[in-house]
């Protein structure tokens, strides 16, 4: 990329999704910054939204969600630690949005469940989102399987305000 600019070239690095969310937005704007190559960012949807807006239930019903979490399991290579921790329970009147939850999702569900998030919150794990062979698989915390989930890449959804048929 700096080489293609340094070079004369215009770049283009296209990413699905909002490009400032959960990518290596942070770093290529470093290098740019670094290289003093002008640069544009232009926005684009978040998965969360796009997945929301497909499975048509709001990520904050005002009924159910005032609050919401985007969270990753998935870190930069020099991080160990590959899920989200809480030390607290979840807010009820929150949901939580968990970006590339990586393949054990009734692990993770555990952790969850244990820090005081309610087994019987719904969740919804959706693969390929918005895609023509996406998979949903709604259930709760407590009856999330590994083996009922779709293929990477995946994003899952937790909270009261999930409410998918």
């Amino acid at each position: 990329m700096l080489g293609a600019a340094q070079a004369g070239r215009s770049v283009l690095r296209l990413k699905s999704g909002d490009p400032l969310i959960f990518g290596r937005a942070g770093e290529e704007i470093g290098a740019l910054r670094g290289a003093k190559i002008p640069f544009e960012i232009v926005p684009g949807i978040t998965t969360a939204f796009a997945a929301a807006a497909r499975l048509k239930t709001p990520l904050t019903d005002r009924s159910a969600a005032s609050k919401l979490i985007l969270a990753t399991a998935h870190h930069a290579a020099e991080k160990l630690e590959l899920t989200p921790k809480w030390a607290k329970a979840l807010p009820e009147d929150a949901t939580l949005v968990i970006y590339m939850p990586g393949r054990r999702f009734r692990a993770l569900a555990e952790d969850l469940i244990s820090s005081g998030i309610a087994g019987e919150t719904p969740c919804v794990a959706i693969s390929k989102a918005t895609a023509a062979d996406e998979h949903v698989y709604s259930t709760t915390l407590a009856q999330l399987d590994d083996s009922a989930v779709g293929p990477a890449p995946v994003i899952l959804l937790i909270g009261n305000a999930i409410q998918v048929p």
